[in-house]
């Protein structure tokens, strides 16, 4: 099981998950990965305690968003990591995927914009911070068999959310009391480590 993470803190949202409470989580579910979309900076200490625990986790990089403000219609603006943390990540061996450069939905893009972003955030990250293998799509994922295709022929690994679609490995998003699987949340405390 992939459990997928969005922001870590205080603030009472559905994308947001106590750190403690987060710990609580893995502990219990002991996932196989742990995935962070956005590289937001309020995970990063959560990263590091994960990853010395012996997790494997993975954060997934909005590009032109490194070391700013990545806003977004469904919750609060967060800073993305800056280039100087995300090499910190990468030497205690945290994975760093793409996650586009924009964080548009690609669904609403045209072959030539997706082909753009997939690449350019690929060549970016390859370039500045690590050889890059794994891409999570942002927003949305593509019920299009192009773009995913398209993704599949620039990453080893495409990453959707839980809806089993083919072409993309599957993630669990998490809120503070269930997981998401299969379009229903399930209870945290009703699955079994």
């Amino acid at each position: 099981m992939i459990l997928l993470f969005h922001n870590v803190g205080e603030i009472k949202h559905h994308c947001w998950v106590k750190k403690k409470r987060l710990i609580e989580i893995c502990e219990r579910l002991k996932p196989d990965e742990i995935h962070f979309d956005d590289a937001n900076i309020n995970a990063f200490d959560t990263i590091l305690h994960l990853k010395n625990l012996g997790f494997k986790v993975k954060v997934f990089v909005p590009v032109a968003f490194i070391d700013t403000w990545l806003y977004s219609d469904d919750y609060f603006p967060v800073r993305v990591m800056s280039g100087q943390r995300l090499s910190i990540l990468v030497r205690k061996g945290v994975i760093i995927g793409s996650h586009s450069v924009t964080h548009r939905d690609m669904c609403g893009l045209t072959m030539p914009v997706i082909h753009s972003e997939l690449l350019e955030s690929k060549e970016f990250l390859d370039a500045c911070l690590c050889k890059v293998t794994e891409f999570a799509f942002p927003v949305v994922v593509p019920r299009n068999n192009k773009i995913i295709e398209l993704g599949n022929m620039i990453y080893d690994v495409c990453y959707g959310l839980d809806e089993g679609i083919p072409g993309l490995a599957q993630r669990y998003p998490v809120s503070s009391t269930c997981v998401k699987i299969e379009g229903r949340e399930v209870l945290i405390e009703d699955l079994s480590a």
